[in-house]
């Protein structure tokens, strides 16, 4: 008789697997639920371990790329000559942002960045303010970020 992938012998049978998001952890042997925040959790032999990512560890994963708009409109602002702000759209009704960003100079230098992300329904998610240091040949040394 061959084995499955799991080399359980012989053939195994599933009615179905349902995936509902919830708020109870598993709490029968072998059991595994999808926990609304906390990601996956399978109850084993008196235990509920905790499976892969919560959508909150997720986010935080700088190398994964959130919220970005495939097609959008972008409007950008000049005043005296240098870009002062940065907003793009949905699209070219400009009813709903996706991301705004607003620079400040000193001088010549751009000496912050405050960037807010929204959401889907175009209210603000979270805001990332990056402050600029220069040495004395006007080169940045520094780029001193916080997310809020």
């Amino acid at each position: 008789m061959g084995k499955t992938p799991d080399r359980f012998p012989g053939p195994r049978e599933e009615d179905e697997i349902q995936l509902s998001p919830g708020t109870i952890s598993p709490t029968i042997n072998g059991e595994f639920l999808y926990k609304t925040d906390s990601g996956f959790e399978f109850y084993n032999e008196g235990e509920v371990k905790q499976l892969g990512l919560s959508e909150v560890e997720h986010h935080t994963i700088d190398s994964i790329v959130h919220n970005v708009a495939e097609d959008s409109y972008t409007e950008i602002v000049y005043v005296s000559g240098k870009i002062s702000s940065e907003t793009v759209y949905v699209d070219d009704t400009k009813a709903v942002k996706i991301r705004e960003t607003s620079i400040t100079y000193d001088g010549t230098k751009i000496s912050q960045t405050v960037t807010i992300q929204y959401d889907g329904t175009g209210s603000p998610e979270e805001t990332y303010t990056e402050d600029y240091t220069y040495n004395t040949s006007d080169q940045i040394v520094l780029v001193n970020g916080v997310l809020t």
